[in-house]
């Protein structure tokens, strides 16, 4: 692959990819199996497993670069639906409604993207985010540095200026406080620019990272990435906080190279199942709010010695609670799963909820929710609901009305 080329074998969450197989114009080779193997052993992720001569996906979607090679990993959620373009949109506009990637670099939901990688949307960000940082302008910093100067400038260290003053008798060696934009946060920043020239992205993306590196000081110290993780932002820094949070990504999710000349392998892979949760969360939560509604996330409660109970959420209203768990999964027809079924029950004694509600997304236009009572021996029945959610509206596009979808059928 030419450097400068941007060529991406699209799969779906579970899917297996063996050596050998051609998926969109490129093939899987056993280069790429072997650089799966070296980065899931460098990071302990889990984000696949492998398995003999291929690898099989789960539930983590994004993308990984390998070298020569770029895969994305996209959700799937319809069986009758298995164009990339449809699923990568989707997947970008809800992780832009999660806050988990900033919104100027994304079209409202209704529309389409431009049919770029995952890459390059992620690089695009960073780079975008760069600019509106320089448009701002960089933060200038006093820091102490040691150097010969021909004037008197801070204090005179005489140990070394007897030495270093041998030939140039006219400079001084002095420790001095130097105002200038040498400092951490451009040091990492210009480490991600220089990251971006040698990644597989769009040409214009390496030729704007070209351009953009040289308002920042270059600094190629391995250790600023470690420091970056223990910095924290203050009223002065707090606009360095977008972008840096995409450089430390591409600078963490970076495993060492097999090759000289080779692409570095990185990954930004999010859990689907968290990824949904954190959505209808979201959706809900506003729409709940509207209605006065109490609406909490990750509610724990003491379970077994050290252990928990953690629902996804507990829904509460004027005249009833009710507990909520998503659940990222297709249903054949309109049976949940037995372990479904228990945990909700579980939810149900221990918050006190006599509804618990089952959310999966819909699929199949004949999928209807329906509620049915546990068979007990109680007083007041407690009930179990599946619901389906329509995450999609019928042109595709992701459905940011799902809160609204939720309440009303719930409320039925």
């Amino acid at each position: 692959m030419r450097h400068n080329e941007t060529l991406a074998i699209q799969v779906f969450e579970h899917e297996r990819l063996m050596v050998g197989e051609a998926r969109s114009g490129m093939v899987f080779t056993e280069k790429h199996w072997l650089a799966l193997q070296a980065y899931q052993l460098q990071h302990a992720n889990a984000f696949y497993t492998i398995i003999h001569r291929g690898v099989r996906f789960n539930s983590f979607v994004g993308m990984m670069v390998l070298p020569g090679l770029v895969i994305e990993v996209l959700p799937k959620a319809d069986a009758h639906e298995t164009t990339p373009g449809v699923w990568r949109n989707w997947l970008v506009h809800m992780l832009l409604e999660c806050r988990m990637i900033t919104p100027h670099i994304a079209t409202p939901a209704g529309t389409q993207l431009r049919s770029d990688s995952l890459l390059d949307l992620w690089i695009r960000q960073f780079l975008e985010a760069t600019e509106t940082l320089l448009q701002q302008g960089l933060q200038k910093r006093y820091v102490s540095s040691e150097s010969s100067q021909t004037a008197l400038r801070g204090r005179i260290l005489f140990s070394k200026n007897i030495r270093k003053g041998i030939i140039h008798k006219e400079k001084l060696y002095t420790r001095h406080q130097a105002y200038h934009n040498q400092h951490l946060l451009h040091f990492a920043i210009w480490q991600a620019l220089y990251t971006v020239r040698a990644l597989p992205c769009a040409v214009a993306l390496q030729e704007k990272a070209r351009a953009l590196q040289p308002f920042f000081p270059e600094n190629r110290q391995p250790a600023i990435v470690a420091k970056l993780r223990r910095f924290h932002y203050d009223r002065h820094t707090a606009r360095y906080e977008p972008v840096l949070s995409l450089a430390w990504l591409l600078l963490t999710h970076l495993a060492p190279l097999a090759q000289a000349g080779d692409h570095p392998s990185l990954a930004f892979m999010v859990d689907m199942n968290r990824l949904y949760e954190t959505y209808i969360y979201r959706k809900l939560k506003a729409a709940s709010s509207t209605k006065g509604y109490t609406l909490q996330q990750q509610v724990s409660a003491p379970f077994w010695k050290n252990r928990s109970l953690r629902p996804d959420m507990v829904l509460h209203t004027p005249s009833e609670v009710m507990v909520l768990d998503t659940k990222w999964k297709t249903l054949g027809g309109n049976q949940p799963p037995e372990e479904d079924l228990r945990q909700l029950y579980v939810y149900n004694h221990y918050f006190q909820a006599q509804r618990g509600i089952l959310l999966y997304p819909k699929v199949h236009e004949h999928q209807t929710s329906y509620r049915s009572a546990y068979h007990q021996p109680a007083k007041d029945p407690l009930f179990c609901e599946v619901l389906f959610v329509p995450v999609m509206h019928a042109d595709k596009t992701l459905n940011c009305s799902v809160g609204e979808d939720i309440l009303r059928i719930i409320g039925r």
